[in-house]
C-alpha cells in the first residue's frame, strides 16, 4: 500500500504543477512547472514499475472506479 500512497501522491503533484504550467502567462513559470511536472512523472513510473502484480492490480480497480 506504501507505494500506492506515493504513486498516486506523485500523480497529484504531476497534475498540479501541469495546471499551474498551463494557467501561467510567464514563461519562466511555465517553464518551472513543466521540470517539475516531468520529475515527479518519472518518479511516479518508477513506483509504478516498482509494483508487484497485486499492487498494480489494485492501482488498476481504484482507476476504473
Amino acid at each position: 500500500m506504501k507505494r500506492l500512497y506515493h504513486y498516486f501522491n506523485y500523480k497529484s503533484l504531476m497534475m498540479q504543477h501541469l495546471s499551474f504550467a498551463t494557467e501561467n502567462g510567464s514563461l519562466n513559470d511555465s517553464l518551472f512547472h513543466l521540470l517539475w511536472y516531468h520529475y515527479y512523472k518519472d518518479e511516479a513510473q518508477a513506483h509504478y514499475f516498482a509494483m508487484m502484480h497485486k499492487e498494480r492490480e489494485t492501482l488498476h480497480k481504484l482507476m476504473i472506479l
